[in-house]
């Protein structure tokens, strides 16, 4: 099976990692795979297979990506965005079976607003969710629920774990609007005299405010900017508790990464975020802008050490039954198998 991977992006993020995982899953199962990408500079030494990278330049998707080019693949499935989605639909005539994953926070508004966009999706061969309430936001708008997908995101599951011993906090992700940095930083002026500490990794737009709001409250000692790292995994078995306050999320690769490291998840209550995490059971949920019930969830979760050890330990076992790499892999290669069949 000859396969294309397309991701839009010129930064890296949670689909940089999902290509990764699948490309890597789809070469174990003998497929010849192709990332195509505007940066592949962000996907070199991520890889554990041998899988050809090739660069394209938005706004010269005819010159980069033309049709006898994509008519050399058996599939082709887009992570992409609007410009590159748009235009592989575009061909009536073609010979590739097309696949459209859809990452993105999905809203009722969007698919009002970009009516012409969604429609146009429907000229693939179907659509990937990566959760189930963007699959059920597709079906109240008219898309055919044999046509929608629903495969979460997965992650490398270690056997081993090493229990983190200081009282600290950690938050990985792009420090931006939607991923709520600044409840974090209320919580933690609430925390100040409590020996706790915040370990922040990720760059983003909103990374000069951040500062300075730390600044601001004299929290240089108790929130540490560590910017960006690509390999969150390595670092987590440092930390007792990962936070993610975000406004909006899909399927959430901190969490996963949380969740296969025996860390303690405390995650806002967005959509996303519920179908990962059962409250109390495998993490604790939080109203995304109520700072002072975020405050007094890690105060509990860290004086009660036995329980936080067993929800974080029952959330191992949800990753491992949910959301492990070879999983994933298993259910692209069936439903590629089964578009490819029809």
């Amino acid at each position: 099976m000859k396969i294309l991977l397309i991701d839009s992006l010129d930064h890296y993020s949670g689909v940089t990692t999902h290509i990764c995982h699948l490309a890597d899953e789809l070469c174990r199962r003998r497929c010849d795979v192709t990332i195509m990408a505007p940066n592949i500079e962000i996907y070199k030494g991520k890889l554990e297979s041998d899988i050809r990278l090739l660069p394209f330049r938005k706004g010269h998707l005819t010159e980069d990506l033309p049709l006898s080019f994509l008519n050399t693949f058996d599939l082709i499935n887009s992570n992409a965005y609007v410009e590159v989605n748009t235009y592989l639909t575009d061909f009536t005539i073609r010979k590739y079976r097309l696949l459209i994953t859809i990452h993105e926070v999905m809203k009722r508004e969007s698919l009002r607003l970009y009516a012409d966009y969604y429609h146009c999706l429907k000229q693939s061969d179907g659509l990937i969710t990566v959760s189930y309430s963007a699959r059920r936001i597709l079906l109240e708008n008219d898309f055919a629920p044999d046509f929608v997908h629903t495969i979460p995101n997965g992650i490398p599951i270690p056997d081993t774990h090493v229990n983190a011993n200081a009282k600290d906090l950690v938050f990985t992700g792009r420090l931006s609007e939607e991923k709520n940095v600044m409840v974090l930083l209320e919580t933690m002026k609430q925390l100040k005299q409590e020996s706790i500490h915040l370990h922040l990794y990720g760059n983003g737009p909103m990374e000069s405010e951040i500062k300075k709001v730390i600044a601001q409250n004299s929290l240089q000692e108790t929130c540490i900017l560590h910017g960006f790292c690509s390999n969150i995994g390595q670092i987590l078995n440092q930390y007792q508790i990962l936070i993610l306050p975000s406004k909006t999320e899909s399927c959430s690769y901190t969490l996963l990464e949380g969740m296969a490291n025996h860390v303690f998840l405390i995650a806002s209550d967005c959509p996303g975020n519920r179908e990962m995490i059962v409250d109390q059971i495998t993490g604790a949920l939080f109203h995304c802008d109520d700072s002072a019930q975020l405050a007094q969830s890690v105060r509990y979760w860290f004086s009660h050490t036995p329980e936080r050890n067993a929800v974080a330990e029952n959330a191992y076992n949800r990753a491992r039954q949910y959301y492990s790499t070879k999983q994933m892999g298993d259910r692209f290669i069936e439903l590629y198998q089964c578009v490819l069949n029809k």
